[in-house]
């Protein structure tokens, strides 16, 4: 088993040895001794043991990008119910804020508007 990268997630691969398909020979039985039906099975069997091989395959891949989306969709749902919100109260916290030292400063600066023009006045009258 190998490993190989898909979407940047790490994905088992599932691979068969490099061994071709067994001759009647190579089986390990004597051909006198079993009938064609036995050959058959065994022929049949050594192809299904691929179709197996592979579907593993497929299932590892898709139980590790399920286990993967999973993970990424509970990140979503903080992000969604926890850090948005929070970023949110905190946006309102800081707007409230500097909506209150503009307040401040314009009444600052209305004061010392006034000041500015009683002395004016005071100058002048003198």
């Amino acid at each position: 088993m190998t490993g190989t990268k898909i979407m940047g997630i790490s994905v088992p691969v599932v691979t068969k040895g490099e061994s071709p398909l067994r001759t009647s020979f190579t089986r390990g039985y004597a051909i006198t001794g079993v009938s064609s039906r036995i050959d058959e099975t065994a022929d049949k069997f050594e192809r299904i043991l691929d179709v197996i091989i592979e579907y593993a395959d497929i299932e590892t891949r898709l139980k590790r990008l399920g286990e993967e989306i999973q993970k990424t969709n509970r990140r979503v749902n903080a992000l969604e119910q926890i850090t948005v919100p929070s970023l949110k109260e905190q946006v309102s916290y800081i707007r409230q804020a500097l909506d209150e030292r503009a307040r401040e400063d314009l009444f600052r600066l209305k004061k010392v508007k006034k000041k500015i023009e009683a002395k004016k006045k005071a100058v002048q009258g003198a």
